[in-house]
């Protein structure tokens, strides 16, 4: 099990460093009395932190030695927007230098990815001391990352990242703990948590075999899936329809007019964008039938990727 978030930790001048020293120790309570022994500790976004890959090594270590006493574990995660150390490698070098058995490192394929780093760079890591992996999938927008981040991730094989090149360099490490799915949207803070639950099950058995096809030399506890078939070619297709099937259908309609559509229990809404002018103006069109309450809220993720792709 996971405790997370700890932030704005390393790097820090007195008198927040003493600070974060005693918040650590406040949290390494906590973790004990709900019986949790690894903490995340996400690279510092604070004005304050200083830069310097010794000097963060340095904390680590003390901090290391600190948990260790409550038989506590440090995983250091690399934000993608971190204010000094924003890459995995960076934080990996942290982690090598802290040499101290109960600080490693936590791998976040977000993070990695998102900012175009070469996930073979993982290879070089010593599995032991990856502590936790953590996953997710996104379109590739080019937007600010923190709003990406909380606003587009899906699961994997469901974006465009290199996921499966990031879990198979992880593989070759050795890593042998638990996979962990992260993922920040707004279809799934309204969503069904059992449908999410099977869907986020069924990305990482398909990832997990994509990764065992793969990467056929390392042994991974993954249950066999039946081989892929391949269509190459057809024997014989028939077609029947009468005149209503022959109709293009509602939904078929509306993306062809690249119109959104949101329902709820009292009635329906359509919305249509026009094409940005600079960065900032556009027009929406809206349209609302019988008694629907809401804003295409649903839409809005879709909207924006769309407007940021058309501006890139």
């Amino acid at each position: 099990m996971l405790f997370q978030p700890f932030r704005d930790f390393e790097g820090l001048p007195e008198p927040y460093r003493s600070r974060a020293f005693d918040r650590a120790e406040r949290k390494f309570d906590l973790m004990n009395d709900l019986g949790v022994d690894l903490v995340l500790v996400c690279s510092n976004i604070s004005p304050a932190a200083l830069g310097g890959i010794d000097r963060t090594a340095d904390d680590f270590a003390e901090l290391g030695e600190r948990a260790k006493a409550k038989n506590i574990r440090i995983g250091y995660e690399a934000l993608a927007w971190g204010r000094h150390i924003n890459d995995h490698r960076d934080a990996w070098e942290v982690t090598r230098r802290a040499d101290h058995s109960n600080v490693g490192i936590i791998l976040n394929s977000f993070h990695t990815l998102g900012r175009k780093v070469d996930p073979d760079s993982i290879r070089s890591i010593l599995g032991d001391k990856i502590f936790f992996v953590q996953l997710a999938d996104a379109p590739r927008i080019d937007m600010d990352l923190f709003y990406w981040c909380r606003h587009f991730r899906n699961m994997p094989g469901e974006g465009d990242l290199a996921v499966v090149d990031f879990m198979r360099a992880v593989a070759a490490t050795g890593y042998h703990r638990p996979l962990s799915l992260e993922i920040f949207n707004d279809q799934f803070r309204g969503g069904s948590p059992l449908t999410i639950a099977r869907d986020g099950h069924r990305s990482l058995v398909s990832l997990m075999d994509d990764v065992r096809r793969l990467e056929s030399d390392i042994y991974l506890d993954v249950a066999p899936m039946p081989p892929r078939s391949r269509c190459h070619g057809f024997e014989f297709i028939e077609f029947t329809s009468n005149e209503q099937e022959a109709e293009e259908s509602f939904f078929s309609r509306l993306k062809a007019m690249y119109v959104l559509y949101d329902e709820d229990e009292n009635g329906s809404f359509f919305q249509l964008y026009s094409r940005s002018w600079g960065d900032e103006l556009f027009f929406e069109i809206v349209q609302r039938d019988d008694g629907y309450e809401g804003y295409g809220a649903a839409n809005a993720p879709f909207r924006v990727a769309a407007q940021k792709r058309d501006l890139a």
